[in-house]
């Protein structure tokens, strides 16, 4: 019986009946293979983390009542539920066991926005699912959510499963939620990229380590008082087109 799955950057190690000394042990072997090893988000993961699903909003097995989960989102806690759901924007909930875990606000269209004032504008088509890009612009864990570095199981199921509704890129708009904290001036895009590419924040780090890349800085993205106090109102697209 297998005991433990541990995940280390892209590659998928499986062990058997290891106790956790003997995984840590042997994680910190693999570490030294790198010379930039403090980059890297390890992390050891139950088995049964591969049952991870994605349910749209409208698909027939969406519960409507994780609507309600919206209300945890800590990224635009601003925007409401209507505008999330309009249109050429959806929801999709990340599911293990049948309990949702975490929550994906996405635009689908085919530009790719650079602010927020962009993503929640009303462009019309036919169907959320029939244009190139989506962009996800808020990614939150659930409250209830225990399992841990289960993050890049969500992203990787994600962006498959919008592959098979015909999306064609993806990208996201990523708030910088720690940079006020280490300038105390307005950075310049040059400083702003440089803090980035150290993972010094959450948010950078996740992306970065799930095999994103800065795609574009934007200035003025996003005028909320939550954003404008963290980053004087900067967010950033990742490509995940690589």
């Amino acid at each position: 019986m297998l005991s433990r799955v541990y995940l280390y950057y892209d590659i998928v190690f499986v062990f058997e009946n290891c106790s956790n000394i003997d995984i840590v042990n042997l994680v910190i072997r693999l570490l030294k293979w790198f010379e930039k090893r403090e980059q890297f988000c390890v992390s050891i993961l139950p088995c049964n983390a591969y049952s991870m699903t994605i349910s749209f909003f409208g698909d027939n097995h969406f519960n409507p009542n994780w609507l309600d989960l919206v209300c945890h989102d800590p990224v635009h806690p601003h925007v409401n539920i209507v505008k999330r759901i309009s249109v050429n924007r959806t929801i999709a909930v990340a599911l293990e066991e049948d309990i949702p875990q975490f929550i994906v606000c996405i635009r689908i269209g085919n530009k790719l926005p650079k602010n927020m004032e962009e993503i929640l504008a009303d462009d019309q088509s036919n169907s959320k699912f029939d244009i190139t890009n989506a962009v996800l612009y808020s990614i939150f864990k659930l409250p209830n959510c225990t399992s841990k570095g289960i993050g890049s199981l969500v992203i990787k199921a994600l962006l498959t499963k919008l592959k098979e509704k015909g999306v064609e890129r993806f990208y996201t708009l990523s708030p910088i939620p720690m940079l006020s904290k280490h300038f105390t001036d307005m950075p310049s895009e040059g400083e702003v990229r440089s803090y980035l590419e150290k993972w010094i924040g959450p948010v950078e780090k996740f992306h970065l380590s799930n095999g994103a890349r800065i795609q574009s800085i934007n200035m003025n993205a996003d005028a909320s008082e939550l954003r404008q106090s963290e980053s004087w109102g900067m967010m950033v697209n990742y490509d995940y087109n690589g």
